[in-house]
């Protein structure tokens, strides 16, 4: 793997964890709001 593709893959890689992250954060919010209005 030559120096340019690894830090192409390396990008996605860091691409990829943000993903997860956001999406994780997303369904956590969804997550919390629906047990609040289970509460209330």
């Amino acid at each position: 793997m030559s120096r340019k593709e690894e830090k192409r893959f390396n990008d996605f890689d860091a691409f990829i964890l943000v993903y997860i992250q956001k999406t994780i954060d997303v369904k956590l919010i969804l997550f919390v709001q629906k047990f609040d209005q289970n509460l209330g």
